[in-house]
Order: C-alpha cells, then structure tokens, then sequence
C-alpha cells in the first residue's frame, strides 16, 4: 500500500496544544498572562526549532505584552511550573549583552543547533512533577520572592548636594541670637501714614455726610463737596419780649405825645 502523500492544512499553521497539558496543576496555576504567553510562544514553533525560542518584547507585541515588566512576571511562571526551560541564558541588554536567552517547551524534543550552541534534548516533561494547583502555585511564589532578592538596587536619581562647596552656604557661624542673613534689606521703609480707619457708612452717605455741632451752629456738608459748601444754621433759641424799666416806659410814652 503506497504511503499517503503528506497534505497541508488548507487554514494554515495552528498551535498544538495537549490536553494532557490544560488538564495538569501546572496549567491550572498560571495566570491568564502566563497562559496568553505560553500560546503565544507555541505558536512560533515550527517542529524543528525547539530550543530556539525566544521571548523578545519586540516580537511580542503584537500578542499584547507591551510591559517588560510583565512580560518577565509571565516568563518566571512558565518556567516555575516547567512548561518551558531555558537553553540559552542572557544576563539582558541592561548588563551589556547582545544576545537573548532562548527556550524550549518540555513536552517536545529538542533538537540541536550547532550554529547557537544549542545541544539536542529529549522530552523531559517538567510540568508534571506538581501533583496539586498549590504546590504549582507555591513554586510560582517562590520564583517571584528569588526574582525580587536578585535583583540590583535601583540607583537613587536624586543627587546629593555637596554642602561644603554650595554658594549659599553661611561664611560665618550661626548665632541665634542674630538674624542668619545679616545682609541689609532691599526693601525701603514706606514713610506714608497709616490712613485713618473709615467710618462705616449709613444711609445719610448718599445725601449728607453728617449733622456735626460746632458751637451755635449745625454744619450740614456734604459728602462730596465738603470744602465748597457749608450751611451754617444758628441754634439761637426764640426769646420772650422783655419788660421795660418804669422810666424808659414813662421817657417813651412823653416822646410819644411830644410826637
């Protein structure tokens, strides 16, 4: 019986996934990060380049993972839970490196690549050395607390002043008795005095400023022109007429019938 000619399939490449691998506690501890990683990585499996894998941000853009921060976080999961292992490790760009580390899946072979370095290995099946989520779970922990000892301290982006050469630095002694500045200031005296605090206003304002007694007079100004006009009224009471002396009433009536 002739041998079946080999056929593509007419929708192209697809990503085999096996369900002996969705159903392990491997599988079930990953986040939804590392799951989406982990298919995006398998699709760029061809059957023949196992081990040469890589996890460039760049090239995994266009799968979502625009964070290097998360895209590492996801890394670390897979290989805590042995889905993929490293066949070429990378001290990263940031140490001075050229080159980026390179990955394989466990379930399959992998072949060697003399030109990378990259030695054949068979299937090694890390993934299933977890008998529960937790104990999956528990590696994933682990690997994130080693990630966080590892890795160098930030340096700090604030500088530190150099006191002894600053420029504002006092010459003399400090004193606290004294002003730290004894400079003189810029900023001249006013010799302007203090305007008189205002009266409050009353309805009168808008006619008449006031009723102000001066003696025998009330002075009635006004609000606005106060030095042109000024209304005197005298506050002199009306008198009763007053009695005449006996002799100027006799002097007056003989004037009168002189008259």
């Amino acid at each position: 019986m002739a041998k079946k000619p080999a056929t593509r399939d007419p929708m192209g490449p697809f990503v085999r996934v096996y369900q002996e691998v969705l159903r392990s506690p491997s599988w079930g501890a990953l986040s939804w990060t590392g799951k989406a990683l982990y298919l995006a990585l398998r699709s760029k499996m061809n059957g023949s380049n196992n081990g040469n894998i890589n996890a460039a941000l760049s090239q995994l853009r266009d799968d979502g993972f625009t964070s290097s921060s998360t895209l590492a976080k996801a890394l670390r999961e897979l290989l805590a839970v042995g889905l993929i292992a490293k066949t070429r490790a990378s001290v990263g760009v940031v140490n001075g490196s050229n080159v980026c580390s390179l990955f394989r899946f466990t379930d399959q072979d992998c072949y060697a690549v003399p030109k990378l370095g990259l030695d054949a290995v068979a299937a090694s099946h890390d993934w299933r050395r977890f008998e529960s989520v937790e104990q999956a779970r528990a590696a994933i922990k682990t690997a994130e607390v080693d990630a966080k000892t590892q890795a160098p301290k930030k340096k700090s982006a604030v500088r530190n002043s150099n006191c002894v050469n600053s420029k504002s630095e006092l010459r003399t002694s400090f004193d606290s008795s004294n002003f730290e500045h004894p400079q003189p200031s810029s900023v001249r005296n006013s010799n302007r005095r203090r305007h008189p605090a205002k009266q409050p206003k009353t309805p009168m304002d808008k006619g008449f400023q006031g009723v102000q007694p001066i003696e025998n007079q009330i002075c009635l100004t006004t609000s606005k022109f106060e030095h042109l006009l000024t209304v005197a009224i005298p506050m002199v009471e009306s008198e009763a007429p007053r009695m005449q002396p006996e002799a100027m009433r006799v002097t007056t009536s003989e004037q009168e019938q002189t008259v």
